[in-house]
């Protein structure tokens, strides 16, 4: 790998669900800038699949099989880690989702069982809470570190039938707020980015039934749908020497998305034209 630059030279770094989509774009572009990265997923085979895309460009990395909902996973990620390269220098809460409901009811709401809250919860919101818990402690002892968390615009603005994502990912971005002022002291900066429409296999099945992946590239002012590589980059800045003095925010990537309206009005015929003619 010929690095873009040098900009994370000497540090490790864990990205969590680094296997596909925003996490495998991230691992990827920090193993560019010199980091060494863990690739902490659940899927074996796709995890696998990122750190051998990183060695074969000359980047380093290693996979560890870890699900983000069971606490002594987390735990062992963490530890695993520091045991492996005696430190631990960022930490990227990236993965979470959401579980569909399948209870009967109108509204997304009622078809929620609570069995499925609670594992959006586990997956969005205490995954990220368990992940500092065990990560924070390392850091202190290392003088300082970064962490960043994939928050979301739909916790900025919820999103019509993502109830209870909106919430988890909402609370993403006010844990950050908070405790971004609590270990501030130790020189550990934490920051989210919240991704707009971007890319991946997993937007992909959520686009409205009858378009086709165009319909991502007018959900925005800026005429394209995002990338993961574009959410790489804002966390590249925020982990950084550059992002050095920035803590406690939420920094959408999403082509404007937020700062025009809950979705651009071409995205809206295009989307109603599409379902009519089904």
């Amino acid at each position: 790998m010929t690095p873009a630059g040098n900009r994370l030279s000497g540090k490790i770094a864990i990205i969590t669900g680094a296997g596909n989509g925003i996490g495998a774009g991230c691992a990827l572009r920090f193993a560019e800038e010199g980091a060494t990265v863990v690739v902490a997923e659940i899927d074996e085979t796709a995890g696998r699949r990122t750190v051998q895309a990183i060695e074969a460009a000359g980047g380093a990395a290693r996979f560890q099989q870890t699900d983000i909902t069971r606490p002594d996973d987390v735990r062992a990620m963490i530890e695993d880690t520091v045991a492996s390269y005696g430190k631990l220098d960022i930490l990227w809460n990236n993965a979470g989702g959401a579980v569909p409901g399948t209870d009967a009811g109108e509204t997304m709401l009622e078809r929620l069982t609570v069995e499925e809250w609670d594992q959006t919860h586990a997956l969005s919101l205490r995954s990220v809470f368990l992940g500092l818990k065990y990560a924070v402690p390392h850091m202190r002892r290392n003088g300082g570190g970064v962490v960043l968390c994939t928050a979301s615009v739909a916790g900025l603005r919820g999103g019509a039938n993502l109830d209870h994502y909106n919430v988890q990912k909402a609370g993403v971005i006010r844990l950050v707020q908070g405790y971004s002022q609590t270990i501030g002291r130790d020189n550990i900066r934490l920051n989210a980015i919240a991704p707009g429409f971007t890319l991946t296999d997993a937007s992909r099945a959520y686009r409205p039934a009858g378009t086709d992946e165009s319909i991502f590239e007018i959900a925005q002012p800026l005429p394209r749908v995002g990338l993961p590589r574009d959410i790489a980059n804002c966390g590249l800045f925020l982990a950084s020497e550059e992002g050095s003095f920035i803590t406690g925010l939420t920094i959408p990537v999403d082509g404007g998305w937020w700062a025009n309206a809950p979705m651009d009005e071409r995205y809206v015929l295009a989307a109603a034209a599409a379902q009519k003619a089904n």
